[in-house]
């Protein structure tokens, strides 16, 4: 039984639009080459044969020059290449380490010498990879540097801040792990003055936004990210939306299994003491997890996973302010061994006891619920945090 034109026409459109959304979102996650062969006298050479080729997967592609000696290899996978010009009666040329980072095209033009085809010539020193086809404007943080450089917290969007015109926006948004809304890492960046809430969070070219405060809904830790880039200005009309676009790469498998795995604490060990606190608050945050990525069938199919587990236990001390027993107000707070308990008033407590679950709180010189009428004292909140990535 055969399809009805009818039904066979939008098998036919629904085929080309996922191949056009596959195509869109490959064009925010890879990089492309593009020059022009050229022989001794600097005349175009049509018909070479250009193969560029991934030094890590073994992936290539092949493609001729046309008539005009021009050549483009589009949508390829971000990493380290090489590059190969071969035609009859020239020497074969390699170019053997060009590095294609994230949403960038690179021009490499090739010489050609006359010669012979089974010789090869190998160009070590190649001028600088300098995208002249685009105008947008953003900042890459490669997978080195991401690793690398310090970051308390682990936290890869604070690496957005070292590009130009970016920082952290205003104090109090909804999206920078202060408010109940987004209690995680802060993920507020204000690019050239724009709204926090005017950025595209993307991940491996899908949608990664949570609308509802302008946060991403994935942050994958730093050893899982092969790169991103800031799309500060001018970016192109494939990232669709937002003032600035937050474009995440992540890391891939290759021919050679390779992983890690990482602990990273930190506590009040060297803390300095708050003013105000008779001793250092307690805080001790470990961060751990591993990555692994390998071959399952050789320059074809690659595998690549990662965990990070995240635990958090603090105390947060707050002071309340209050009435003495003559009715004057001032700030209450004890010194000693006396002066930080863990725990919350009770009405018509004296001191902090520990709070049964679901008992209100008790906030001294509050007229809801009033608490002992002598004194009130500096309390210390204790919480814990946990997260699975």
């Amino acid at each position: 039984m055969h399809p009805r034109p009818g039904r066979r026409a939008l098998l036919s459109l629904l085929a080309c639009l996922a191949l056009s959304l596959t195509n869109l979102n490959a064009q925010v996650t890879t990089g492309a080459v593009s020059g022009t062969v050229v022989d001794p006298s600097n005349a175009a050479v049509p018909g070479v044969k250009v193969t560029v080729t991934d030094t890590e997967t073994g992936a290539s592609r092949t493609v001729t020059t046309g008539e005009a000696g021009e050549y483009v290899v589009n949508l390829l996978p971000l990493g380290k290449y090489k590059i190969a010009a071969e035609k009859q009666g020239f020497t074969r040329v390699v170019l053997p380490d060009i590095q294609l980072v994230l949403n960038q095209t690179v021009r490499i033009d090739i010489s050609l010498h006359v010669g012979s085809v089974s010789e090869t010539v190998e160009v070590n020193s190649a001028p600088p990879l300098v995208d002249t086809t685009q105008s947008a404007i953003g900042t890459v943080e490669t997978e080195q540097r991401i690793v690398e450089l310090p970051l308390n917290g682990r936290n890869f969007v604070a690496l957005a801040d070292l590009g130009s015109g970016v920082n952290s926006g205003v104090t109090g948004a909804t999206n920078n792990g202060t408010t109940f809304e987004t209690a995680r890492a802060n993920q507020s960046l204000s690019v050239n003055g724009l709204s926090v809430l005017n950025n595209n969070f993307l991940l491996d070219g899908l949608d990664n936004n949570e609308f509802g405060n302008g946060a991403a809904v994935a942050l994958p830790p730093p050893d899982a990210i092969a790169e991103f880039r800031t799309e500060e200005s001018l970016m192109g009309a494939e990232f669709g939306r937002g003032g600035a676009a937050v474009n995440v790469v992540l890391k891939s498998g290759s021919n050679q299994i390779h992983g890690d795995a990482w602990e990273f604490l930190r506590n009040d060990k060297l803390d300095a003491r708050n003013y105000f606190d008779p001793t250092r608050t307690p805080f001790k945050r470990n961060q751990f997890g591993f990555s692994l990525g390998g071959p399952i069938r050789k320059n074809r199919t690659f595998f690549f996973g990662d965990y990070q587990g995240t635990r958090v236990r603090e105390s947060q001390p707050y002071y309340f302010h209050g009435a003495d027993a003559g009715g004057t107000a001032r700030r209450f707070h004890r010194t000693g061994d006396r002066a930080l308990r863990s725990g919350v008033y009770r009405s018509g407590d004296r001191q902090p006891k520990p709070a049964q679950s679901g008992e209100p709180l008790c906030y001294p010189g509050g007229s809801n619920q009033p608490c002992g009428p002598e004194r009130s004292e500096s309390l210390s909140a204790s919480k814990s945090a946990r997260c699975d990535q």
